[in-house]
């Protein structure tokens, strides 16, 4: 996936977080708890693990703010696991697929357009 619907100039002003969510996305509950703690320290970024999310379960459905996008990597053959990125839709960016030789290895990439910034979740 690529974002390129708005930048953000300046990333000294940039706001990741990380939470495991345990599942939170299909909650409305934590989903709401979410939408809070972006809001309350104005995360530009969220990264989340333990989503619990699989291939059954279409991103449109899931709870997220309407201002940003979610990328994600569910653990596959299962409903446990899983990691991914709450990003805000005003940043530009570029999903990276890495290659890891590390069969064990969840993980979601992207980087920032305009910048040497790359987030993992």
């Amino acid at each position: 996936m690529t974002n390129t619907h708005g930048s953000l100039n300046e990333f000294h002003n940039l706001c990741i977080g990380h939470c495991n969510i345990q599942g939170g996305l299909l909650n409305l509950g934590k989903s709401n708890e979410l939408t809070q703690l972006i809001r309350d320290h104005k995360l530009d970024i969220l990264s989340l693990n333990e989503m619990n999310l699989n291939e059954t379960i279409h991103t449109s459905t899931i709870n997220i703010p309407s201002s940003f996008n979610l990328i994600r990597c569910d653990r596959p053959n299962s409903s446990r696991g899983g990691c991914g990125l709450m990003i805000n839709k005003k940043l530009a960016y570029t999903e990276l697929n890495l290659n890891s030789k590390l069969n064990n290895i969840e993980a979601t990439w992207i980087k920032l357009k305009n910048s040497k910034i790359n987030v993992c979740s």
